[in-house]
């Protein structure tokens, strides 16, 4: 219908004047009015055949023909007349205003792909640093450093160790397999420098298990002496028990594998281990010893008592056998006398021998 048409048509001029606006233009009816306005002002109305008739609109006659044409208020278009005035002076350049943004952004189709799109790219982001830049297998963890650490000190100690003291070194090697590939790497090189052990940690680990198994034989004398002597424990007598010091020479012979296991067959036998044993059976001894050595001073301090005693007495006969002799003793007192120096000289030879096996 023509009311239709007609709102059409307003509406399509509403929206040409919005966005003309948002341009810094004029409306389509300003820009009208504002043409008439300049036509009326230059306007000059001349007469058919007598150019002395001539007659130019004065500021009255444009005033009525845009009243005419305009149907506006005077008022209007003189404040109009004003503006124009205005805009023909030079304008100054002034700072151009920033359009105000929108308190509310409207979430348009466009917005949420590009919010999706940088969403993607922070998830990407984050996926190839844990790939590539981080990674849990390039973390060492507290357990892992300690143990790097324990083969550094080993490392270093390594030429002033004993023979059992670096076999121990055995029972870190799962402790090393438990290592960072990386830490594995910088303890081969530690312990391939000639300061510290002079060869790789793996190439140790071989030549002390050969070590090993080479003082795992038990074909030597001294082992099998103490292996006997241990396993038949049991069945000896307190007095066979105490031979077990005389076993410590053997015992101290043995590397130290052999001697972890006697200490095995000992404890099995005896609950103790072979030191165990013999510190027990020589500590019984030695208190034994003391008490014989403390009696055997005072048994020597009798005999030599009793040697000077005898000594005095067979001085005593020795006097008495000179005196029978001058005085003409006789011969039963002579025989009697010699009888008892006699038998003073042989009392004397047996405390003498006595004092020796005490001394």
């Amino acid at each position: 219908s023509e009311w239709e048409r007609l709102q059409a048509e307003e509406k399509m001029s509403s929206a040409l004047d919005m966005l003309r606006k948002g341009r810094g233009q004029k409306t389509i009816t300003e820009e009208e009015a504002e043409f008439d306005r300049k036509q009326a002002k230059n306007m000059v109305i001349m007469d058919d055949g007598d150019d002395d008739d001539d007659e130019v609109f004065t500021s009255a006659n444009i005033e009525s023909v845009e009243k005419r044409i305009l149907n506006v208020n005077p008022d209007i278009i003189k404040k109009e007349a004003k503006e124009d005035k205005k805009e023909d002076k030079p304008k100054k350049d002034s700072p151009k205003k920033k359009p105000k943004k929108s308190d509310k952004k409207k979430v348009t189709p466009l917005r949420i792909f590009i919010v999706l799109v940088i969403l993607g790219f922070v998830l990407m982001g984050g996926y190839a640093y844990k790939v590539f830049i981080y990674d849990p297998a390039n973390v060492a963890s507290e357990e892992q450093i300690t143990i790097y650490n324990k083969l550094i000190s080993y490392a270093d100690e390594y030429d002033m160790m004993s023979e059992s003291e670096k076999l121990e070194l055995l029972d870190m090697e799962a402790d090393y397999n438990t290592l960072l590939e990386k830490q594995k790497k910088e303890i081969d090189e530690y312990f391939k420098d000639e300061n510290h052990v002079g060869k790789s940690f793996s190439q140790t680990i071989k030549d002390l298990k050969k070590l090993k198994e080479s003082m795992e034989d038990e074909s030597s004398e001294d082992f099998q002496k103490l292996k006997t002597y241990l396993e038949g424990w049991n069945t000896y007598t307190e007095i066979q028990k105490r031979e077990i010091v005389n076993y410590k020479s053997s015992y101290d012979k043995l590397n130290s594998i052999l001697q972890k296991k006697i200490d095995d067959i000992s404890r099995k036998n005896g609950n103790k281990s072979f030191n165990a044993l013999y510190q027990e059976y020589q500590t019984l001894i030695n208190k034994e010893q003391e008490a014989q050595k403390k009696a055997n001073e005072e048994e020597l301090a009798r005999l030599q008592l009793e040697l000077a005693e005898a000594k005095n007495l067979l001085n005593s006969y020795q006097t008495y056998a000179a005196y029978l002799e001058e005085t003409g003793g006789s011969a039963e007192e002579i025989s009697q006398n010699k009888a008892a120096i006699a038998e003073c000289e042989q009392n004397i030879a047996n405390l003498e021998a006595r004092i020796a096996m005490l001394e």
